[in-house]
């Protein structure tokens, strides 16, 4: 399985049941944009995850020992809390 293996992404959604939603980078652009590589010549970007506002910014970031990302719930918690509710 490499970076655009994004059949095995779409299955492994399906399997697992995710109930959000999953961004194909296949050019690293969002990557790039967003630090989780820092050359040119990066193939393999860093695990960041990021909650994003309808407004297009950026509310909370995470970046630090990210094995496979945060857990769902955990950032259902936050934005829970970001949101007063």
């Amino acid at each position: 399985m490499g970076i655009a293996d994004t059949d095995w992404t779409f299955e492994w959604t399906q399997t697992d049941g995710l109930q959000y939603e999953l961004w194909s980078d296949l050019e690293l652009v969002i990557a790039k944009h967003y630090g989780a590589i820092d050359s040119d010549d990066a193939t393999d970007p860093l695990r960041y995850a990021f909650l994003i506002g309808p407004d297009g910014q950026v509310m909370l970031e995470y970046k630090e020992d990210l094995v496979l990302g945060p857990k769902p719930g955990d950032l259902l918690d936050d934005l829970r809390l970001l949101s007063g509710g």
